[in-house]
């Protein structure tokens, strides 16, 4: 009985079979590279927060290797605030808001961090702490910023817990359960934000550091703590911006009033 005998693949078979081999690991080589850059790629700050990072008569705004320095030029306090941006946000995108808190009388210490993710540094505010011991700090941060800012104020490092003394959130919430944490700490939420609706907002205020103070804005959205457009998934704000960075500074000023007075 005689075998069949196995006909060979041709050159232009195989030829044909690396071709659609790397042309199928290019496109998704391609498409990996594609969708990094694109969650990596900041949002840009608005004109508005480029110009509050101009100093005047009333707030010395200077760049340092860890973000800026807004410092009031007539100022006595002894507690700063360390800002931690949202994810994806450029961190110039809050100047408008923390100016007004700089101009209050309280320096301010916009952080950058890498890859425009908070997460990533969480103990970047170490470096303020370290830079100026004589001040006590208040750490705060927006949406992925302030679970950050969470992460660090809640450190056992002796350091860390001489030195923070309170803690604002700006539409976010901690990663961990903080509840057993006593730390003076500012929660405020808009009633248009769409990332964290009211149902979201009602599962995690538990888990705040005790006696967290908690404040829904009305009419403001995830959006409206910074300069930075609109937000995917969010809802429209119904204040106008301005009106909206006036409510926040202004509750985030009283509780630092309330922090630097104990």
């Amino acid at each position: 009985m005689q075998s069949k005998s196995v006909k060979p693949r041709t050159p232009v078979a195989n030829h044909r079979f690396w071709l659609i081999f790397f042309g199928l690991m290019l496109f998704f080589a391609a498409s990996v590279v594609f969708y990094v850059w694109r969650a990596l790629r900041p949002i840009p700050p608005a004109p508005e927060a480029l110009s509050a990072l101009s100093s005047d008569a009333a707030v010395s705004v200077e760049a340092r290797d860890w973000g800026y320095l807004m410092k009031p030029t007539h100022n006595t306090a002894q507690l700063g605030l360390a800002f931690y941006p949202g994810a994806r946000v450029d961190y110039r995108a809050y100047a408008p808001v923390l100016r007004q808190i700089a101009a209050a009388g309280y320096p301010v210490a916009l952080m950058w961090v890498p890859f425009n993710l908070a997460i990533t540094d969480q103990d970047r505010a170490k470096v303020v702490l370290e830079g100026y011991p004589q001040l006590r700090w208040v750490l705060a941060g927006h949406s992925m910023g302030g679970v950050a800012a969470s992460n660090f104020a809640s450190s056992d490092d002796p350091a860390v817990r001489r030195s923070v003394v309170g803690l604002i959130l700006w539409a976010s919430y901690p990663q961990y359960d903080l509840s057993g944490l006593t730390l003076p700490t500012l929660a405020l939420f808009g009633s248009k934000d769409g990332l964290i609706p009211a149902e979201k907002r009602a599962l995690e205020v538990p888990r705040m550091p005790k006696g967290t103070r908690v404040e829904v804005l009305e009419g403001l959205n995830h959006a409206a703590f910074g300069a930075y457009g609109a937000q995917a998934g969010d809802q429209p704000a119904d204040l106008p911006q301005a009106e909206g960075w006036e409510q926040i500074a202004r509750a985030s000023i009283e509780f630092l009033q309330q922090v630097d007075s104990r």
